[in-house]
């Protein structure tokens, strides 16, 4: 005969056991998404029928205003030293805020770096839009391929999507191959470059650092860290790719490591070549960055790297602009930013599981090549 009241308050129990099981499940759950979105600002919540709120923002205004109007490049007085014609490839990546890329491409070539030497990487991931002139100059992924190949005379190269820092590096490690370069250099869309006032342009000064360096194991030379880099590709093809599982911040601290752990080494010639800045703008007019060079040109950039670096937000250039709504493969201007973080997140915490260890310094930590993967966390 069956117990009903038994059968209840054993039915009863389950029930209680699987809602227990369900919201411990979903506090670990809650407890690792906030974990990574902790320093996320919050997004409200839009259903599919209401529209989405873009921002307003001022038009990203030209800061090479000369070009504007039609008129003339400057002249850049050519240096001596540069008629070896070594190919010196630099890239420069590019994904948003066309007005720095611009500063950046115009302090190369005035610092004596030949226009047919540098590649600039449409990084953007909204394919031929860019190079049919679809985008506005409002939108983050804007780049103006007519002025960077006609008017600058350097080279484009488009990824075939949007790639991560790693990924990128990997492209540019790849493109070399192909080519069959011996090295390569690379910077920063950010980054500056300015040659001394005495003893010949920053890129004379290059062609000089390759003749003096007698080490032979050399995989990465260093000026003022990665803001300018010079790579080996020999180097890379004997220790392996970027690791595309760390996408972004940690992926270098996981790279360099690999490469020391080698046996190559990575010296660094700080501020040997010239002067270099880590900037989150761009100087009114790029004028300024020609002969006969303005005098005011290092205080500006100095108070624009200092600015960048006073322990704010120092990726802040990155969402300056919101427009492009409507325009070829748009994206969310303040979406891009948050799911970009959250990788950058996930990025450092693979870091961490990969080496057991929370820090850059994996070397000092005593791991080693094959300790990949297979170490416990030397942290509590």
């Amino acid at each position: 005969m069956l117990n009903l009241p038994r059968i209840i308050a054993l039915t009863t129990g389950v029930l209680l056991l699987i809602t227990l099981l369900v919201l411990t499940f979903s506090a670990h759950g809650s407890a690792y998404i906030s974990s990574v979105s902790a320093s996320l600002p919050s997004v409200p919540y839009l259903t599919p029928s209401e529209p989405r709120p873009i921002p307003s923002a001022p038009a990203n205004v030209e800061n090479f205003p000369l070009l504007a109007k039609g008129l003339p490049l400057p002249a850049v007085p050519a240096d001596p030293r540069n008629a070896t014609k070594v190919h010196t490839p630099l890239f420069i990546g590019f994904t948003r805020n066309w007005s720095i890329l611009q500063q950046s491409v115009v302090s190369y070539l005035t610092a004596g770096w030949p226009a047919d030497s540098i590649y600039v990487i449409d990084n953007t991931g909204v394919m031929d839009s860019n190079a049919l002139g679809l985008l506005s100059r409002n939108n983050p992924f804007f780049m103006n391929y007519t002025r960077l190949t006609k008017t600058f005379g350097v080279n484009v190269l488009t990824t075939p999507t949007l790639f991560s820092f790693a990924q990128l590096q990997n492209y540019m490690l790849y493109h070399a191959i192909q080519n069959q370069w011996e090295h390569y250099w690379w910077s920063h869309m950010d980054t500056v470059a300015v040659s001394f006032p005495t003893g010949g342009s920053l890129h004379a000064r290059i062609l000089e650092n390759l003749e003096l360096d007698n080490d032979q194991r050399w995989a990465v030379r260093f000026f003022d860290y990665d803001k300018l880099a010079l790579f080996r590709v020999v180097a890379f093809k004997n220790v392996g790719a970027w690791d595309t599982h760390i996408p972004f911040y940690a992926t270098d601290c996981d790279m360099y490591a690999r490469i020391r752990m080698a046996g190559w080494t990575t010296p660094s010639y700080p501020r040997s070549v010239g002067q270099t800045f880590d900037v989150g703008g761009s100087i009114d007019d790029l004028k300024d960055f020609y002969p006969p060079q303005s005098p005011t040109l290092i205080k500006r950039l100095k108070e624009m790297q200092d600015g960048k670096l006073d322990g704010r937000n120092r990726n802040f250039w990155q969402g300056q602009q919101m427009g492009g709504q409507g325009e070829p493969f748009y994206r969310d201007p303040n979406g891009f930013s948050k799911a970009t973080r959250m990788w950058i997140n996930m990025g450092r915490e693979i870091f961490r599981e990969k080496w057991g260890h929370r820090d850059c310094e994996i070397e000092r930590a005593g791991r080693r090549p094959e300790d990949a993967w297979r170490v416990k966390h030397d942290w509590l």
